[in-house]
C-alpha cells in the first residue's frame, strides 16, 4: 500500500503561528490559561492542550480577575474583547487573515456588510460585531429570502465578505446575485472582498489533484470543523471512495474498505494536528506491510 499526503495537508500557517505563540505564553506564565472556546475545532487537540493546563471557557466573564485569557484563532466579538481587557490578561491570537477581515468590515461600516459564513461559527460571530449593519448568508437559499431587499433598501450600498473557510461557490453565487441587483438598479454600490483563505483553497486543490491517481482518499478532521467538512465534501464530489475520520481509532471503522487498496491519499484539514496525521499514517503503513 502506498500512502500519499498532498502538499498543504495539516495546520495552516495561521494555526502554526498561533500554536507557537500559545506554547510561549504557557512557558512564560504560571497557572491555568483559558481560551475563548476551542483554540481550533478539533476535540483531540483540545485534550492535548488540557495536558498543558490550557482549557476552554464559554464564560470568560466568570473568570477570576487577572486570569490569563487567550483569544482563539477564530477571533471574538469586539465588544466582549474590549470588556475583557479591563479585568483579564488578554492575549489576542486571532488569525492575521481574520483580523484583516475585521478591519475591512470596520472600514466599510457605512455599508450593509454581507458576510458569507456559517451561522453560530465563532469567526462569523466576531466579524458581525465589526459591522454597523450586516446580513449573514449561510446557503444559496438565503439569497432569495424576501427579507434581503428589505434589509438593504435603506442603505443601498453593500460590501461583500466571506468567512475564511467558507465555500468559494457560495461566495461567487452571492457576488453574482448582488451584482445583478446593482445592474437592475436595486442597489447603488457593491464592493467585493474575496476573503476566503488561500491556504484552504490550495489544500483542496492539491488534494483533488492527488486523489485522481489514488484508489481511495481519507480526510482527517473534526465534525465541528467547517474546513474539514468542506474538504471532505469537495473530494466526495469528485470520487465516491472518500472517508472521513476524526482520530486514529476511527480507522478500524473503514478498514475493510481500504485494506486491499494500492494507493491511499491521506489529507488533514487546517485544524488537524500533525500527531494525528502521523499516527494514522503509521497505522496505514503497518496495514500495507501486513498485506
Amino acid at each position: 500500500m502506498q500512502i500519499i499526503i498532498p502538499e498543504g495537508s495539516g495546520f495552516c500557517p495561521g494555526v502554526i503561528a498561533a500554536e507557537k505563540k500559545l506554547l510561549k505564553i504557557r512557558k512564560e506564565n504560571k497557572g491555568p490559561i483559558y481560551i475563548s472556546g476551542m483554540f481550533i475545532h478539533n476535540k483531540e487537540y483540545e485534550k492535548y492542550l488540557n495536558g498543558f493546563n490550557i482549557k476552554k471557557t464559554e464564560n470568560p466573564f466568570d473568570l477570576p480577575e487577572d486570569s490569563i485569557f487567550v483569544i482563539a484563532t477564530h477571533g471574538i466579538d469586539r465588544n466582549i474583547e474590549a470588556n475583557l481587557e479591563k479585568r483579564l490578561k488578554v492575549f489576542d491570537l486571532t488569525c492575521p487573515k481574520v483580523k484583516q477581515i475585521q478591519k475591512l468590515i470596520a472600514q466599510n461600516s457605512d455599508k450593509t456588510c454581507i458576510i458569507i459564513g456559517k451561522e453560530g461559527h465563532p469567526e462569523t460571530t466576531g466579524l458581525k460585531s465589526y459591522a454597523s449593519s450586516y446580513i449573514l448568508i449561510s446557503s444559496q437559499e438565503n439569497l432569495y429570502e424576501p427579507t434581503i431587499l428589505e434589509k438593504i433598501k435603506e442603505n443601498r450600498k453593500i460590501a461583500l465578505f466571506s468567512q475564511t473557510t467558507s465555500s468559494l461557490a457560495l461566495f461567487n453565487d452571492s457576488k453574482n446575485f448582488f451584482l445583478k441587483l446593482k445592474k437592475d438598479g436595486k442597489i447603488e454600490e457593491v464592493k467585493i472582498f474575496n476573503t476566503i483563505c488561500t491556504s484552504v483553497q490550495y489544500r483542496e486543490q492539491k488534494a483533488i489533484e492527488v486523489s485522481r491517481s489514488c484508489d481511495v482518499s481519507i480526510v482527517l478532521g473534526d465534525y465541528l470543523s467547517s474546513n474539514s467538512k468542506r474538504l471532505y465534501d469537495n473530494l466526495k464530489q469528485k470520487n465516491d471512495e472518500v472517508y472521513f475520520i476524526e482520530k486514529p481509532d476511527d480507522l478500524s471503522k473503514i478498514i475493510n474498505n481500504i485494506k486491499d487498496k494500492n494507493k491511499v491519499m491521506l489529507v488533514s484539514s487546517a485544524s488537524t494536528p500533525s500527531f494525528i496525521e502521523d499516527s494514522v499514517k503509521n497505522m496505514l503503513i503497518k496495514l500495507g506491510s501486513s498485506g
